[in-house]
């Protein structure tokens, strides 16, 4: 979870992979992107928190996580 980027509290992000969104997060999504990647097929992982700048393709009001494969 991230903070949210107006007021308190926390929210899920946005997951995207080689640049296209991920299922929406919840526990089982997340336990399926875990078995889905290795750490020797990640070239590189982006995060954006919030309101922070981000490229407009990610756009999102909790925050981000990019994963780019090799």
């Amino acid at each position: 979870s991230m903070r949210k980027s107006a007021g308190p509290g926390r929210c899920s992000p946005d997951i995207f992979v080689d640049g296209h969104p991920w299922m929406t997060v919840g526990r089982q999504q997340m336990e399926e992107l875990e078995n889905f990647f290795n750490g020797q097929n990640i070239k590189a992982i982006e995060v954006y928190e919030g309101d922070l700048p981000k490229p407009l393709a990610f756009s999102s009001q909790c925050g981000v996580i990019v994963i780019w494969t090799k």
